[in-house]
């Protein structure tokens, strides 16, 4: 019985701790990928900044709405976790 408590609190913390990682994880490729176009436009001449976020628009919002839902969901299950 106390053997089951001790998996059931890892299996929190494990599944707490990889919201957090997934939500910083998301967050911080957002922030990569926004830098990344913003500096690749003064490198090359063929591609202008608003071709690129039209077709970065989608998957920069994606990657903002996830890692945002993934780190309060996790940071929430940490706060209020019972055990």
């Amino acid at each position: 019985m106390e053997t089951d408590m001790v998996a059931d609190r890892n299996r929190r913390s494990f599944v707490n701790g990889l919201a957090i990682g997934f939500g910083l994880t998301f967050l911080a490729t957002f922030a990569i990928l926004w830098i990344s176009i913003f500096y690749a436009t003064q490198l090359s001449s063929g591609v202008s900044y608003e071709t690129m976020i039209s077709v970065f628009i989608y998957p920069l919002l994606f990657m903002l709405g996830t890692g945002t839902v993934l780190l309060t969901t996790g940071i929430v299950r940490e706060y209020t976790s019972p055990i």
